[in-house]
């Protein structure tokens, strides 16, 4: 007969927590980072080293897992596209143990250093990070060029939604999705705290420097101050991406691609729909002419006035040489012309009632889908933006609708002008500075 001992001894182990042999944990706490190259180079303000930073990491079990996080200990550069969460897992001693990162200086000092830090291992979110068990700081010494440089601070530039605006001609924001401040005339940017998460798509000051902004799912925010932030939403049924907004002091108004147009006259604690013919949303390019019309377009490039501040609107379809194809753009001076950017690379500027005026193309046979936009008023003068056409760029009158000679050998895919004359310009994703 079978002996049913060990069966017993079995249930009893089971029943009584009996050790066993497991293999014990890696111990992710004796790890080394070690620098081994890219120390003490020499750089140009906002442009990456010649050399990446080259990073070892050493533990006694090979092929522990860490992460390395960074932190700029001095300057306002980036590591990498700063598009990481501000760390990246890494392995010890493994086939290629370098781990290698590009670092972008700053604008804002000499002496630049980057602080790499060494992480545990967590099976947790790595969002949180276990204190780190080494690190290793990396210094660089920086130059200001003598033309012109690229801006620091802000990351890279979405050009879909950037533009800067200023309030005080002193200092600068600039809307990139997020908010950033400059006060040194656009050299270096530094993020606005605000109350929410949200992207930003607009920002607009009224004649009072009270500061809207416009964001993609959220509605609208709005500060005297800013620094402390308001949503202002009352009655926005369907708040997802907005497509025109008007800050004035009596009134604002906004439409949405999928609800709209709204008007508020009490700052924003109640909207009301304005009704438009038969069309109720993706209204955009509200402006107001000085004899108290309102302007807007609607997404088939049709005109619309109003003499009421927005009860009643009177439809008017543009001449097509004015809309060619998109109006991307629509603005008003100071003795009511009205400016349009459309598509075929055209400028145009006419009178409202009689629809007299002139267009500039700068259009040419390149099979591109050609446009004017960024249209700034300003003295005796009207700067443009002129887009995808093999000389794109900054266009005034005073050039004689032609473009600009910057002495920017790139490509300008954006540009705002301050008032002593002097441009900040946006190509490939970046934004430039020029004293």
């Amino acid at each position: 007969m079978r002996s049913s001992l060990p069966l017993l001894i079995l249930l009893s182990c089971l029943m009584a927590g009996c050790e066993k042999d497991d293999p014990p944990l890696p111990d992710y706490t004796t790890g080394e980072i070690e620098l081994a190259g890219g120390d003490n180079q020499s750089g140009v303000f906002g442009e990456m080293l010649a050399d990446p930073i080259r990073l070892n990491v050493h533990s006694k079990n090979p092929n522990d897992r860490f992460y390395i996080s960074y932190k700029h200990t001095q300057g306002n550069g980036y590591v990498g596209q700063d598009t990481l969460p501000g760390w990246f897992p890494v392995y010890a001693d493994s086939a290629n143990p370098e781990h290698s990162v590009k670092w972008r200086l700053g604008c804002d000092n000499t002496t630049q250093k980057v602080t790499f830090y060494l992480h545990p291992f967590s099976i947790s979110n790595p969002l949180t990070l276990a204190a780190p068990v080494d690190s290793v700081t990396v210094s660089a010494s920086a130059t200001k060029p003598a033309g012109w440089c690229r801006a620091c601070g802000y990351g890279s530039l979405d050009f879909v939604n950037s533009k800067v605006i200023t309030y005080d001609q002193q200092t600068l924001y600039m809307v990139n999705n997020k908010l950033y401040v400059s006060t040194d005339g656009g050299l270096n940017w530094y993020p606005v705290t605000l109350p929410f998460a949200d992207q930003i798509v607009d920002a607009q000051f009224n004649s009072k420097g009270w500061m809207y902004l416009v964001t993609q799912n959220e509605g609208v925010y709005y500060s005297a101050d800013k620094q402390h932030w308001q949503a202002i939403n009352g009655g926005l049924i369907d708040r997802r991406d907005p497509t025109g907004f008007l800050a004035e002091d009596n009134s604002l108004f906004i439409s949405f691609y999928f609800d709209g147009p709204y008007r508020s006259t009490d700052n924003g604690s109640t909207w009301q729909k304005m009704v438009v013919g038969n069309s109720s949303e993706r209204q955009y390019g509200f402006t107001r002419h000085p004899d108290g019309r309102l302007l807007m377009l609607d997404k088939w490039n049709d005109l619309y006035v109003s003499g009421n501040n927005g009860d009643t609107w009177q439809k008017t379809e543009l001449p097509y040489k004015y809309r060619n194809y998109q109006v991307y753009d629509l603005q008003v001076d100071a003795t009511g012309k009205v400016y349009t950017g459309a598509g075929d690379a055209t400028l145009s500027v006419f009178d409202l009632d009689s629809f007299e005026g002139e267009t500039h193309s700068h259009y040419e046979w390149n099979a591109n889908a050609q446009s004017v936009t960024n249209i700034t008023l300003a003295p005796g003068d009207i700067f443009y933006q002129v887009n995808y056409n093999p000389a794109p760029g900054v266009y005034s009158k005073s050039a004689n609708w032609g473009r600009l000679d910057l002495g920017f050998g790139q490509a300008i895919n954006y540009y705002f002008r301050k008032q002593n004359g002097k441009f900040l310009l946006g190509s490939n994703n970046f934004l430039y500075f020029r004293e």
